[in-house]
């Protein structure tokens, strides 16, 4: 799908915020659910925030609950690489799962500075198996593709009812989504993106430095037309 000019700066600006080394490694890397980087921004700029949160954050642990063909877990190597090289040095533990509901019950809770949940679908069992593993001031990251459902209207797959959908799918994202994972999750908001598949939130307890999400558009493609124009 050829992007249009606006749609095409932003994803050259993701590029430019990820390691080469990386980029030749993984940029025609088909994911599991068909997702390339080399066509598609909001999965340039998922790695991106990941990147940086990660060579923020210097953890000693990251729990990735859909590790799929390992894209996210090599760029949180290559961020730590960075980290080793500085006084920050931390030697790093991925638990990178393929069958969470089995693999989380493994791991010790309290004891994640990192968790990354990143389903094709919905993410609400994976939070709460994961959340008792998180540390106090740890970062919870977190794929809702509900986001599909909502534009498409279809009911009777969302986790979250509404009657919002197509171009008023943003209000479901402010009114409902973020209060509601808030809620659930004890963590505050820190970020967020939405794009017309999925929406992606960064939370925790521990404020951020708003520097990590620079350049990142909140509303993504089509999106970012309509929010707060629609009733």
């Amino acid at each position: 799908m050829k992007m249009n000019v606006n749609r095409e700066k932003f994803y050259e600006l993701g590029l430019n915020e990820l390691p080469k080394l990386f980029l030749d490694k993984y940029l025609d890397t088909e994911g599991e659910n068909g997702e390339v980087l080399s066509y598609d921004e909001a999965e340039i700029w998922k790695r991106v925030l990941n990147y940086r949160v990660a060579k923020h954050l210097k953890p000693y642990v990251i729990l990735e609950t859909h590790a799929g063909k390992g894209v996210s877990t090599e760029l949180y190597r290559m961020a730590q690489i960075l980290n080793i090289l500085t006084v920050y040095s931390r030697s790093l533990k991925i638990i990178s799962c393929h069958a969470w509901e089995k693999e989380v019950e493994l791991v010790p809770d309290q004891s994640c500075d990192l968790i990354d949940i990143d389903p094709f679908g919905q993410p609400y069992g994976a939070i709460e198996a994961t959340l008792p593993k998180l540390k106090d001031e740890g970062v919870l990251m977190v794929s809702n593709g509900e986001m599909m459902s909502v534009v498409r209207h279809l009911k009777n797959t969302q986790h979250l009812k509404t009657d919002y959908y197509g171009k008023t799918a943003w209000k479901w994202v402010i009114e409902q989504y973020l209060p509601y994972i808030e809620e659930i999750t004890g963590l505050k908001v820190q970020f967020f993106y939405a794009f017309p598949t999925t929406v992606r939130v960064i939370l925790s307890k521990q404020e951020l430095p708003n520097d990590l999400f620079r350049g990142c558009k909140r509303w993504m493609w089509w999106l970012e037309r309509y929010v707060g124009t629609t009733k």
